[in-house]
């Protein structure tokens, strides 16, 4: 296999090495590769229709089995899970082979973290010297034809929303067959980390986290995008208290009682997107509505021992009471959280002016005068807008941002 030939197939190694020769556009060598059973070569070409990047040559006698790309496409499409391994390939490359760490105009520098849909590094734009946070998405989702479009969509009006609780979306990437996300990198955590830390947040806590969360979903629903996957891992608290929402449009499917696919996380999921009927902005509050009560009680409002029976339970199982299990926390959380954990969408409190106006009844209750008085400087932090509907209340909420990080800095501050 030489540099610069058709890449028309793929090759399993069955027995024997390989060595592979990455070489420069002057031919000089700047890395090897040794391959053994069980390895994959030659599949970057198939994948991205392009010419061979490296030379490969026998390091002893070898048998191996070739894939067609038209083969390949076919069976990838068909069953999109196989693509797993492409990804696990890429790790090794990038790991091991500098060339792999180039995506556009940004390089991937040290892996920081994996989940089920995608590996997350850091990175840095190379003109600009600007650090970020890159995604690079799983295989296995870029060959399910419903994501890959919808992602290509949705990905050009993600990019544009501006907001101070959603993370920034800078740019995005074709390489290596998949999809990367370039984001802002920011200080701090997700709250999943944070919730495993505390082992549960105090309600005045939890009004400052819902409220900058809420404000994301109500600015990203009247710009015509659903999140789909609001859950812990995908709001990020940074080091001053900001709470950024992260990963809209994301979600991947999941088995559901064997007979259907949904997306979303199990824990977090409406009934009836459980049952089959299209997301839409109330069942991205009923997943805010799961992720205020961890918050307030640090369990998950229908936690099971099985994947199916967690669905039942967010299908058949009533809301668990509030009160009985925090007695301290004000009766407006009870009120909010049974509104928004309502079976029947149609019933379920999805109207933002009335949840803006519960968690604006919640900081006045939970708000207690500092030495500073920082509550009665910084009032306009602790009342969420009750409309939350013209462009002033907005403003207003993009101004206070800021200040909501002095505040929660402040209140830390007295506890210790």
């Amino acid at each position: 296999m030489h540099k610069g030939d058709v890449g028309d197939r793929l090759y399993v190694l069955m027995d024997g090495q390989v060595k592979v020769f990455i070489s420069d556009d002057d031919g000089k060598v700047q890395s090897t590769l040794l391959l053994g059973a069980g390895e994959v070569v030659g599949e970057m070409a198939v994948l991205m229709d392009e010419k061979r990047s490296a030379d490969v040559m026998a390091y002893s006698p070898v048998s191996a089995l070739a894939i067609g790309k038209q083969h390949m496409d076919r069976l990838l499409h068909q069953y999109p899970s196989l693509a797993g391994f492409l990804t696990r390939i890429l790790v090794k490359r990038i790991q091991s082979v500098d060339g792999f760490r180039y995506i556009g105009k940004y390089k991937l520098l040290d892996l920081m973290g994996m989940g089920s849909t995608a590996r997350v590094y850091d990175g840095i734009h190379q003109q600009l010297e600007r650090h970020v946070v890159i995604k690079m998405l799983n295989h296995a989702l870029v060959y399910e034809d419903t994501f890959r479009e919808r992602f290509k969509e949705e990905a050009r009006i993600i990019a544009k929303l501006q907001h101070p609780n959603i993370i920034q979306v800078y740019d995005t990437e074709h390489a290596h067959g998949t999809f990367f996300i370039i984001m802002e990198k920011l200080q701090g955590k997700d709250l999943r980390k944070h919730l495993k830390a505390a082992s549960r947040f105090s309600s005045e806590e939890v009004v400052s986290i819902v409220c900058q969360v809420a404000r994301a979903l109500e600015y990203a629903h009247r710009e015509g995008i659903l999140h789909r996957d609001i859950k812990l891992a995908n709001c990020f608290m940074t080091d001053n208290g900001q709470v950024k929402l992260m990963d809209f449009g994301l979600s991947r499917p999941t088995g559901v009682m064997e007979t259907k696919s949904v997306e979303g996380s199990p824990d977090y999921l409406a009934p009836e997107v459980i049952l089959g009927h299209p997301p839409d902005e109330r069942s991205d509050i009923y997943s805010l509505g799961v992720m205020a009560f961890a918050l307030l009680t640090g369990t998950l409002p229908f936690s099971a021992e099985s994947v199916r029976s967690v669905l039942i339970n967010q299908i058949q199982m009533p809301v668990p009471d509030l009160s009985a299990l925090v007695p301290d926390v004000p009766q407006a959380w009870s009120e909010l959280i049974q509104g928004t954990l309502a079976k029947d969408p149609n019933q379920r409190l999805s109207h933002w002016p009335t949840i803006f106006s519960l968690l604006d009844r919640l900081g006045m209750r939970t708000s207690k005068p500092s030495k500073k008085r920082v509550n009665e400087e910084y009032s306009v932090v602790l009342t969420c807008p009750a409309g939350a509907q013209s462009i002033l209340q907005e403003a207003l909420r993009q101004l206070t941002t800021t200040i909501e990080g002095l505040i929660w800095e402040e209140r830390h501050a007295e506890d210790d």
